[in-house]
């Protein structure tokens, strides 16, 4: 079987079968002409026989009328010796008429003139009578011959025109006969064509995208071998790097030879043929079949002239330059900026084998903390122990509350046991790990509870100092964001102090590029090894660019700089407007990111099951006399404010608008907390003098909190309430006092010290009279296990959907023995129920993006802003039409379920459940 180009194959099917439907469409024309011809003759037969017909009736109709005429007649005329006869007797007549009027007239003779005369007039009448007669019958009997002998032309001349109008029909229809036969054997050969260009176009469509393009490529071999370095990085040096050929495998799969070697196969043969028959510059793709043969299967293939002048360039005489290990592992997972690389063994096995993640298996957890890992904490460990094994960093996203903390021991405690805790000169060094001041104590009685052989070294305080011979006599080394920040200089100065690898809790907090801390921690990270883990539970907050600057952290370099960075990723998923490119964006950063990055979430099959259900309940509550006073003045002083800012602040009106806006924000958020919340000396002008107690009663949310812990006290539960403000707290905490008195109330805020912190989360822990934790969002959200409680209520919104979860699952985490109950307060009719509705429309990208808290509140116009702010009661808010969406705003990740109606139903995330107490 000889070789086969499919594509001219198709192109010379093409053609043939144009002309044969050509053809066709000639002989069906020529067969309509001929169909329209027989008609047209048929009746013209049909008109010759009714015309010789209507011939014939008129002839036997005149000849009947003759015939009529002759019988019609009742004197008969006389004959030839008769009207000779009568003829003498006139002449007799006449010229006894002339004597008589000759002779002298007498009596007598008139008499016998009038007599001469009378039978002379009688004569001469029966002659012309005769006369006539006769002429008339001689007529009449021409008439019946001529009748007759035209009846017998015409019908002579009729059969004669039938004769040859039937034999012409006769001929016609055996014409139609034969032309249909022709069409019906050039429709089969259309049909052949066409099932031949079916036929074709099948194979181009099941093969010829599948067909392999045959193109030079850089080729990058993975080493094999027992004495290969453990550090992926120093493994990428050992890479084997030259130009090769693609072409078609026996499967039909891509694989790849040298150069060299393509030049002395069939398909290069083909190639030079293409490039002197179309020209080296074409770049037409030609598919080809190549039959089997003794070395391989049968098998396509896409040829192209192009490639013939390349295969003889001397630009790939030398070897490509050396690509890093962070190239081949994004050419691997499928980065464009890398389609001319081909991998040695190919994607997914390269990665995967590079890494070690094909031998993840292989890793055992220490024996301390085996039998506590549950099954996706043991993959994590494995996952995490593997990566740092290669001297790769990784980042662990799991949902908060799902052990990240331990399975983070766990791989300490397995680099300490493999004699893994070393620099690049082998030498034993500690590990660094940072975490946020609020969790330093957290971590120590995790490290004494899980891994009590692990040393570690607090540094911290303001008497703070560096352990003693570079910290080789203990295995961690323990400090927080701040001391890093402060003293990064001692932390990246090798003759003070080395590092194994370096571990940041919370890494959100380095979210930021240009943030110090951020910059410090990246610092430090790079003087001190490859081996860096990052925990965090929302490893993006408000935008794509944070994914980046954590793994700028973790594994410097992999996602490229920050611009280019924004460029390929963060301004086509966050402000993009087509959505393909937003997609295909969004896919390749997951592809890059996930070999590096391991996120479960509680929703996970696996993982439900160890953890209680969740319930979200939105209780919806109406403002006071006093606060509808207060969130009137304040939005009617806000519009007079941004009225007069922009008459007189000319260019500077948008930095201004800005600061109205978020003071005004700040201002409606007490109120609808409570009056007391706002500080006098910041009420309107309007409302200076307006006297406002200190009373449960003088605010709706108050008294629905006051409700909510008048359920969940008397049962024996506890509840934790996040505030976003420390006044907002203390006022809280004076009313419930004044309310509950037998009832302990708990504060914990950013002014106590570490130790205070933990002696308040204890004694909520422990201490059943503690009932009422009151805690603000941003101190509390993080580190806490606060799984005493079984309700978590949020007095006042934050709007930022992963911050509030994050506090929620400071109750609802590994531990948790009761269905955690979620209640949002909303003030009906104000910006919070508005907002509420907005963010329920808001969508995620993926779970990989949120918008910057509440600054999107700032990107809308002065209108949308006003109706946004505006209360809303009775018909005004049954009227309300649903608000406009600012054109810049990214999209929001709804973490929580989110509803605005008056007394929801309770939601939870396991229907199989049934939720305790409402």
């Amino acid at each position: 079987m000889a070789v086969r180009n499919v594509t001219l194959e198709m192109k010379a099917a093409k053609d043939a079968l144009s002309t044969e439907e050509a053809t066709l469409q000639v002989a069906q024309q020529k067969l309509g002409h001929l169909e329209q011809m027989l008609p047209t003759n048929q009746f013209a037969l049909a008109m010759v026989e009714w015309e010789a017909g209507a011939a014939k009736e008129k002839a036997l109709w005149r000849l009947q009328k003759a015939q009529q005429q002759l019988s019609a007649s009742t004197t008969a005329p006389l004959t030839d010796p008769e009207m000779a006869q009568s003829q003498r007797a006139v002449k007799v007549l006449q010229d006894r008429i002339l004597r008589q009027s000759l002779r002298k007239p007498t009596q007598w003779r008139l008499r016998t003139t009038k007599v001469f005369e009378h039978e002379l007039a009688k004569k001469s009448n029966q002659i012309d009578e005769s006369r006539i007669i006769y002429e008339q019958t001689r007529m009449a009997k021409e008439d019946v011959a001529l009748t007759a002998a035209q009846m017998v032309r015409a019908e002579e001349d009729a059969k004669k025109e039938k004769e040859r109008l039937v034999a012409k029909v006769a001929q016609l229809e055996e014409d139609i006969g034969n032309q249909q036969q022709s069409v019906q054997k050039q429709e089969d050969v259309v049909a052949r064509a066409t099932s031949k260009v079916q036929q074709l176009r099948e194979e181009l469509t099941l093969h010829g995208e599948a067909a392999v393009l045959a193109k030079i490529l850089r080729r990058a071999t993975l080493p094999e071998g027992p004495n290969l370095p453990r550090r992926a990085m120093q493994l990428a040096k050992q890479m084997k790097m030259d130009w090769c050929c693609i072409t078609a495998s026996a499967d039909g799969k891509a694989t790849s030879v040298s150069i060299a070697e393509f030049m002395d196969t069939p398909e290069c043969g083909k190639v030079k043929e293409l490039a002197e028959a179309y020209g080296a510059r074409n770049d037409f793709e030609f598919v080809f079949w190549f039959p089997s043969n003794e070395i391989q299967a049968g098998r396509y293939l896409r040829l192209s002239a192009q490639l013939w002048p390349k295969l003889n360039s001397p630009l790939y005489k030398n070897p490509p330059t050396q690509l890093n290990f962070f190239e081949l592992l994004r050419a691997s997972l499928g980065d464009s900026q890398f389609n001319d690389v081909w991998l040695v063994p190919e994607a997914p096995h390269f990665h995967q084998k590079a890494l070690g993640l094909d031998r993840m298996t292989d890793f055992v957890p220490p024996q301390a903390v085996a039998p506590q890992l549950r099954p996706y904490q043991l993959a994590g460990f494995r996952w995490m122990a593997c990566l740092c094994k290669n001297g790769l960093g990784a980042v662990l996203a799991d949902d908060m509350g799902l052990g990240k903390t331990l399975q983070c021991i766990s791989v300490l405690l397995y680099l300490k046991e493999q004699k893994l805790l070393t620099n690049e000169e082998n030498q034993k060094c500690p590990a660094l790990v940072v975490v946020p001041p609020g969790l330093l104590q957290n971590w120590q009685r995790e490290f004494q509870r899980w891994a009590p052989t692990l040393s570690f070294y607090v540094y911290h305080g303001p008497k703070r100092s560096l352990p003693l011979n570079k910290g080789r006599d203990y295995d961690l080394l323990l400090t927080t964001y701040e001391m890093v920040r402060n003293d990064r200089e001692k932390f990246a100065d090798a003759q003070s102090i080395c590092f194994s690898g370096m571990v940041i809790d919370e890494a959100q907090k380095i979210k930021n590029h240009g943030a110090l801390v951020s910059k410090a921690v990246k610092e430090v990270g790079n003087a001190i090894g490859h081996t860096r883990i990052a925990l965090s539970g929302t490893p993006i907050e408000n935008k794509v660019d944070e994914l980046h600057s954590i793994f700028d952290f973790v594994n410097y370099g992999y996602l490229g700089d920050q611009e280019n960075f924004a460029r390929t990723f963060s301004r086509i998923i966050e402000k993009g407007r087509d959505p393909q490119k937003k997609n295909e964006s969004l896919q390749l950063l997951k592809r890059l990111t996930t070999p590096f990055q391991m996120r479960r979430l509680k929703t996970d099959p696996n993982i439900l099951p160890d953890l209680p259900d969740k319930i979200d309940i939105s209780s919806t509550t109406n403002l006071t006399k006093e606060q509808e006073k207060l969130y009137v003045a304040i939005q009617e002083d806000f519009r007079s404010t941004m009225t007069q800012s922009r008459e007189t602040a000319g260019t500077n009106h948008a930095f201004q608008r800005r600061g109205h806006i978020f003071a005004m924000l700040e201002q409606v958020r007490r109120v609808c907390s409570h009056p007391l919340c706002l500080d006098k000396e910041r009420y309107p002008q309007s409302c200076k003098n307006m006297a406002v107690q200190q009373r449960v009663e003088s605010s709706g949310k108050t008294s629905r909190l006051v409700e909510l812990l008048e359920e969940i006290l008397p049962a024996k539960e506890k509840a934790v309430v996040f505030a976003t403000r420390k006044d907002i707290i203390s006022v809280l905490e004076k009313l419930i006092r004044d309310r509950f008195k037998f009832t302990n109330v708990l504060i914990f805020t950013g002014d106590l010290s570490f130790q205070e912190r933990s002696r308040v989360e204890n004694r909520f822990q422990t201490d059943p009279t503690c009932q009422v934790l009151l805690i603000t969002l941003q101190c509390g959200g993080i580190g806490l296990n606060l799984t005493a409680a079984n309700h978590v209520i949020h007095f006042d919104r934050c709007y930022n959907p992963a911050k509030e979860a994050q506090a929620t699952d400071r109750c609802h985490r590994l531990g948790q023995k009761r269905s955690v109950c979620v209640h949002r307060l909303i003030t009906e009719g104000t910006y919070e129920e508005q907002l509420e509705k907005i963010m329920a429309r808001k969508q995620d990208l993926s779970s990989l993006t949120v918008t910057r808290a509440e600054d999107w509140i700032a990107d809308y116009d002065d209108e949308a802003l006003f109706d946004l702010f505006m209360l809303r009661t009775g018909s005004a808010r049954r009227q309300n039409a649903p608000l406009q969406t600012p054109p810049r705003a990214p999209a929001i990740a709804a973490h929580a379920t989110m509803s605005a109606p008056k007394r929801l139903a309770p939601t939870t995330t396991s229907p199989a459940k049934k939720p305790r107490g409402k």
